[in-house]
């Protein structure tokens, strides 16, 4: 093989690497709160997609719910 193509795998390979490595450190711990703390827009947005279904249970990550 030729130096050209090997230094472009290694370079895509590097990459695919930290980018599973950033996003492992990017995970947050989820939390399971009740609905009453979660906001009444949040709330209203969940049902309105919900279409009609029941939400049983709610989760907050980060500053998501």
């Amino acid at each position: 093989m030729n130096t050209a193509k090997l230094f472009t795998i290694a370079a895509v390979s590097a990459g695919l690497a930290f980018g599973v490595v950033a996003q492992a450190k990017e995970k947050e711990e989820e939390q399971s709160i009740s609905s009453s703390d979660v906001p009444a827009a949040v709330q209203q947005t969940a049902d309105t997609q919900a279409k009609g279904g029941k939400i049983v249970r709610w989760e907050k990550r980060g500053a998501n719910f």
